[in-house]
This record gives structure tokens, sequence and C-alpha cells, in this order.
């Protein structure tokens, strides 16, 4: 989420949104890192995580039976990546030659580009709710941060790295994922 509110794809050389005060330190960190003579400095910018029985934010928003609902702009979507594929891309990142990945930036996500009344309702369907999502504005300073669209690619990481997520995303195997979340909560 440190891309700009945009309805194109993004990638690694746009812009980072520096609205928000964490941003602007997020920056800076990265900066340092990719400036550092010390370390090889590697950026990594996941998408949304799911996945490995970890609740999130999705989990806990959605996975619900009762109450669900969504804050804002229900057709925003995000860029999401699973737990397995962020690990495997660091994994490639540690093994790659430093030439590769010294200074690099890598968004790691998937290629899904769900929006929000999707994930909402897969994921609350798969608990048993059976009544109506609920849509209201914006309302605290950091949920009109995240009522916006944030899509990336992954083509660097792919190119450099030869990493690729696997085809099928958070509400494709929405069931899976119900599951194992259920199994620790």
């Amino acid at each position: 989420m440190v891309y700009g509110d945009s309805h194109r794809v993004q990638n690694e050389t746009d812009p980072v949104d520096t609205s928000l005060p964490d941003k602007s330190r997020r920056l800076i960190q990265e900066q340092r890192v990719l400036q550092s003579p010390d370390v090889i400095g590697t950026v990594v910018r996941p998408g949304w995580v799911y996945g490995k029985r970890q609740g999130g934010w999705l989990a806990n928003w959605w996975f619900k039976t009762s109450d669900v609902e969504i804050f804002g702009n229900p057709e925003r979507a995000y860029s999401f990546v699973h737990a397995d594929d962020l690990g495997e891309a660091y994994a490639l990142i540690a093994e790659a030659p430093a030439g590769n990945v010294a200074g690099e930036v890598f968004n790691i996500v998937d290629n899904n580009r769900y929006n929000l009344r999707q994930v909402a309702a897969a994921a609350s369907r798969a608990a048993g709710f059976t009544g109506e999502i609920k849509i209201r504005p914006s309302e605290a300073d950091w949920e009109h941060y995240f009522d916006r669209t944030v899509l990336v690619d992954f083509n660097k990481a792919e190119r450099l790295l030869g990493w690729r997520p696997r085809p099928l995303g958070f509400v494709d195997e929405i069931e899976k994922h119900y599951r194992s979340f259920k199994t620790v909560h």
C-alpha cells in the first residue's frame, strides 16, 4: 500500500504516496537500505498478505456470520499475495547473486484484481453469512487512506528472480482459506 490511488497497474518506478506520515517514514527507510554501503540492500513491497492460517485484515473483517460491512468505495481493489509466494520471493532474493538484487525494489503480488465487494462477498459466504453486506462512507482518517485502489505488477520480480505467484488467488480458494482460519480461531 505504498503507491497512490490509481486504476492503472503500477510498478516499482511509480512514486510512493507520502500523504501519510508512516509512508514518508517508510520511504526514508527504504532509501537508507538501498543506499547503504554496509548491506546488499533490497526492498520488498508485498501486496495484502493472506494464507497460512493468519487472520489478518481479511479474516477479521469478513470471515463473519453477521454485520459484514465495507467502508468507502466497494469497487476499490488491492493487489494480494499468498504467504507462501511471499516466502518464496524472499528465498529467491536471498539466494540471488548480489548484482541482481542490490539496490532493487520488488513488488511481490499476484495477478488477481479482486475488488472489495468480491472479497467481502466470497469471505462472508464461506463463513456462512447469508445477509446483505452493508456499505458505508469512510469516516476515520485511516479509512480514508485505505479507500483507494492500489494495483501493482510483479514483472520485475519475474524478470530478475524468476518468481511467479500461484495462479489461484484468495477468492478462488476461499473455502480452503476459511477452513484454515477456523483451525486457529
